[in-house]
This record gives C-alpha cells, structure tokens and sequence, in this order.
C-alpha cells in the first residue's frame, strides 16, 4: 500500500511545510542520500536553467507535457531517473526524487485529491507520474555533464553491471561507460536494496540495509575499503 502511504506523506508535507523549504525528496529508509551533492545540484546552472523556462530533452518526447519555453520563473521540477513507460517517463522510486516547491504545490492541489484516490498499489513512483502528467510535469534529464545519471536507482553491483541506456528509444542516449565508470562523481542517492524479494524470504534482515548504510557512509568519506562485498553475505555481488 505504498501509494496510499505516499499520498498521506506528500499532503502532510504541503499542510505543514510547504512555504519552508524550496525543495523536497522522497526515499525509502533503504536509499543513502549524498546530501551535499543534492544541495550542489539544486544550486547548479543546470536547475536554475530549468527553473527559468530551459527545457531538456525528455520533456520534449513526452506525450502529455506542456513544453513552454516562455514559462515562468520558478516552474515546477520533477527529478529523478526518468525510465520509459507507456510513451512517456517516470522517476524510478529506489533513490527516491525531488519536487521544487512548485511541483509540490500543483501535485497536491490540482491532482492528488481527484486521481487514483482509492489505489492499493505498491507503485507509487509510477502513480505519481501519472498524476504530474494530468498536470503537464515531466521528469526532468538529471544526466550530470559527462552523461552520467544522478539517482543510482539500483543497488551500486547491478547499476554498474545491468544498467543500460538501450532501454530508452525516444529520444536515444549513448552508452554509458563499463564498470565503475558508470557511476556519477555527482550522485545524489543510491539504493541499497540488494534483494528484496530476499528481504521478503526472510533471507536478509532489516539490520543488513542499516548496515550497509553506515558502511556506504564510512566508504564515501574515505574511512574503509570500498569494495562491494560489504557483508558477507554480499561476498558475490
């Protein structure tokens, strides 16, 4: 029921919050935010170039956003990893995304109380994108300079060996770089979810995902090895 649970979230954040913050992200408790890069990137030329009118070039393949190049200061930003789905895009939920304040306001005023009110669904990242389409917002292209994708949307073994830009059609993307390569030097969250039909088994417990958070908080600041297998469990990832 994890929409239901998101829907709550968004409409408390905005009776509560939303004339305080200029931005707001959403994650599960198993995605590890590199806040100091999420705060660089929110201050970037690249968002302030979106928040002035810029377009990217997701937007322009989108069925059912409103492309404006003559919009307003401050327009609404929906970020994320854009992934295809059904001739448009949606932000992949494991890293979680981020709404301006804008977006945050249009969400919940003009779409949140009138489209699937009564879903039970787990797939929240796809519902949400169906709302902000109702209302002409699209996921926005947070490839960093290098073409490199911001939100690690998998777990850092599977980002770096399945994930491919051959799933994206309209518009083409060139291939990402093999191996470690791939991973952005301005990722602002990872997803840590390692198995979670695993998690569900009962194979892994909910202690592994804070471990590995501390132990991704020790790698990033340069305090332990970085390799992969992080538990031993994890020792052939």
């Amino acid at each position: 029921n994890m929409w239901q649970k998101v829907r709550s979230m968004w409409a408390y954040v905005y009776d509560h919050y939303i004339d305080e913050y200029d931005f707001f992200h959403i994650c599960g408790d198993d995605a590890y935010i590199l806040v100091d890069n999420l705060r660089k990137y929110l201050a970037s030329k690249q968002i302030k170039h979106l928040l002035n009118g810029g377009t990217d070039g997701f937007p322009v393949y989108h069925r059912k956003a409103k492309v404006d190049r003559k919009s307003p200061v401050l327009r609404p930003l929906f970020l994320g990893t854009p992934l295809p789905y059904r001739g448009s895009f949606y932000p992949a939920g494991g890293s979680g995304y981020t709404l301006n304040q804008a977006a945050l306001r249009l969400f919940v005023e003009r779409a949140l109380g009138s489209h699937l009110v009564d879903n039970i669904d787990s797939r929240e990242d796809v519902f949400t994108s169906v709302l902000m389409d109702k209302i002409g917002i699209s996921v926005s292209d947070t490839r960093d300079e290098e073409g490199l994708f911001r939100y690690m949307h998998m777990n850092p073994p599977a980002f770096v060996q399945r994930f491919s830009t051959r799933i994206f059609l309209k518009p083409t993307l060139p291939p990402l770089p093999d191996g470690i390569k791939k991973v952005s030097k301005e990722t602002v969250a990872i997803h840590l979810n390692y198995n979670l039909q695993g998690f569900r088994k009962g194979k892994y417990s909910r202690r592994d995902v804070e471990e590995l958070m501390y132990r991704f908080h020790d790698i990033l600041r340069g305090r332990c090895d970085s390799s992969f297998a992080m538990l031993p469990r994890y020792a052939n990832l």
